[in-house]
This record gives structure tokens, C-alpha cells and sequence, in this order.
């Protein structure tokens, strides 16, 4: 059926910003249990079809089924359910509430269809959301029914040098710089743009030369990267800088020759302050920030003494 997500290589039909979308259940069959995590209440029987969202930005989403117009043509009062899912297809796992909603409240606007469904979540960028709309397990089955998605993007919170986003070592964090600001918080000697901070301790460990790692290769733009030993630093601080890193277009690391990567020694317990952004004013997208630091190259041996069997 179209739009339905019942196999593990299914197709969900992407939704745009703004935009009403048409759809029909009349023709829809019902999602294995074995697919998604969780179903809303009296719906796990229930017909469905599957739309989906990718956002560029991290931001606000708000969907609703109370568009009562498709193509021009009006819609009925569809009795209509949403959920919202992530993962892949095949494997789906419902959001952070809200996840779901039968009926949505406060009604739509000028009583239109008093019976539609709607909800607002928090999206993360380059996240992509695969959104149920589906009947109940009983009762009159929704023929067509409008869909519309809008999203806001949100400036990040660490959008300047201070306050910043502490992650900590040996870690991946999803970041993007679609919604900052162009203007640079750092010293001007490290040419980056549209930058975010994050700030990161090292741990109570023996350190070595190169022990330290902070890298994005696998951002979806091109990158410039630095690492600071002091807050909203000035000139001086400077701990290591990296604009293209070619070893990024290699695997195990990500595709993109165009990244970033740096390496230093690193003082045990210290506080480093990561700066990433763009290559130029334009250069903006998402990726993941991974830092690891002082892990072992090796396993201390124990001390001398009797040989105990494993168990």
C-alpha cells in the first residue's frame, strides 16, 4: 500500500515545511507490531500510512490533520490518530512525549475538523522523523485527510562563547550550525564562521603526545575546527587549529576530505574550549563532534600471584 512502512525497506513520503500534504487510508493496510515500539491507544490494529521529515536545523515541528483543503478540494471531518517515530524503517521508536495524539487540543482553528490530530516536538538536526497518521482499531475508517508540517529553527544555545555545551571525553554529539549567528566569538587568527563552543575536561589520566582527538569528520560541510585552553579566549590560546583534514574523506573516519581534525596532548583534569563552524560565511550544515582523550593503548597487567581459573 502506499506510503506504508511494513517492510524493513519501505518508503516513507518526505513532507515539506508549509506545505499541505494529501493523503488517504482507504487504500492503506496496518503496521506489523514487530515495526514500530509502540502504538497510541486503540490503534495498534489500525490502517496507516507513513510520511517522513529530515530537518537542517535543529528547531520546533507542529503537525496537524486540520487543513481542510486538498488540491482545492475540501476535506471530510477525518477521525485521524498521529505518532511520531525514529530510527529506520522496520525498527522504529516513538519520540520523547509528546510522541502521539488522537485529538488535538485546542481544536483547530474556525472548528475545522474538530476530529483532527496534532502535536509539537523538539527535532534535532539531520534527524529524520517518520510520522503515522492512522484510524482507530474500530469505528469509521478515515477516507482522505490533509497533513501539514511547519518548522521553526532554533538558535543554539551555544551560539556564542559563553554560555557553552559541555560534552564530555571519549563522546559523539550531534551539533549544527544552520540557525547561528555569522559572527565569530574567537580570536581572529582562526578563521572560522557561523561557529558553535563546546567545552570538554580530560580525565583524571596519564596523558601521551597526541593523546587527545577532537574531530568532525563526519560533518555534511566544509569545517574549520579549534581547540582552546582558556574561555572566550584571545589571542594566545590557541591549543591546536584545523580547516581541511584529508584523512576525513578516509573510513573508518566519515567522506568528507573537507573536515576537520586535530590531535594534542592534552594536561590531565584540564578544561579545552572547541570551537566549530564554517570554512567561509556560507559554509553551514550538521554533523558529530567526537572527542576522545587519554584512553589506554593498553591493559595493566596484575601483579604477580596465583593463577585464578576463569569462570
Amino acid at each position: 500500500a502506499l506510503l506504508d512502512l511494513t517492510l524493513s525497506s519501505g518508503v516513507a513520503t518526505p513532507l515539506v515545511s508549509g506545505v499541505t500534504a494529501c493523503g488517504s487510508l482507504k487504500c492503506a493496510d496496518a503496521t506489523p507490531a514487530n515495526i514500530v515500539d509502540a502504538f497510541p491507544p486503540n490503534t495498534s490494529t489500525a490502517k496507516d500510512v507513513y510520511y517522513s521529515f529530515t530537518p537542517a536545523a535543529s528547531g520546533s515541528v507542529t503537525i496537524d490533520t486540520c487543513q481542510p483543503l486538498c488540491a482545492g478540494n475540501p476535506c471530510p471531518q477525518s477521525d485521524t490518530v498521529l505518532a511520531v517515530y525514529a530510527g529506520y524503517p522496520g525498527a522504529l521508536s516513538h519520540i520523547a512525549a509528546p510522541w502521539q495524539n488522537d485529538t488535538k487540543f485546542p481544536v483547530c482553528s474556525s472548528g475545522i475538523n474538530s476530529l483532527a490530530a496534532g502535536l509539537t516536538f523538539t527535532a534535532q538536526a539531520c534527524t529524520t522523523y517518520y510520522i503515522r497518521v492512522s484510524g482507530h482499531n474500530t469505528g469509521t475508517l478515515p477516507g482522505d485527510f490533509a497533513v501539514q508540517l511547519n518548522f521553526s529553527p532554533t538558535t543554539p544555545a551555544n551560539d556564542a562563547c559563553s554560555p557553552l555545551t559541555t560534552v564530555t571525553a571519549n563522546s559523539s554529539t550531534l551539533f549544527d550550525n544552520l540557525s547561528t549567528s555569522l559572527h565569530t566569538d574567537g580570536p581572529a587568527t582562526e578563521q572560522i564562521f557561523n561557529d558553535l563552543w563546546f567545552k570538554f575536561v580530560t580525565p583524571n589520566s596519564p596523558g601521551g603526545p597526541n593523546d587527545t582527538t577532537v574531530e568532525v569528520c563526519r560533518a555534511n560541510f566544509d569545517t574549520a575546527l579549534a581547540v582552546y585552553d582558556a574561555p572566550c579566549p584571545t589571542s594566545g590560546h590557541l591549543v591546536a587549529f584545523n580547516d581541511n583534514f584529508a584523512g576525513c574523506g578516509l573510513n573508518p573516519l566519515g567522506i568528507n576530505p573537507i573536515a576537520s581534525y586535530v590531535q594534542f596532548q592534552a594536561t590531565a583534569t584540564h578544561p579545552y574550549y572547541i570551537r566549530v563552524g564554517g570554512h567561509t560565511a556560507t559554509d553551514r550544515g550538521c554533523g558529530f563532534l567526537h572527542v576522545s582523550s587519554h584512553i589506554p593503548t593498553s591493559f595493566a597487567l596484575p601483579a604477580a600471584g596465583s593463577c585464578i581459573a576463569a569462570t
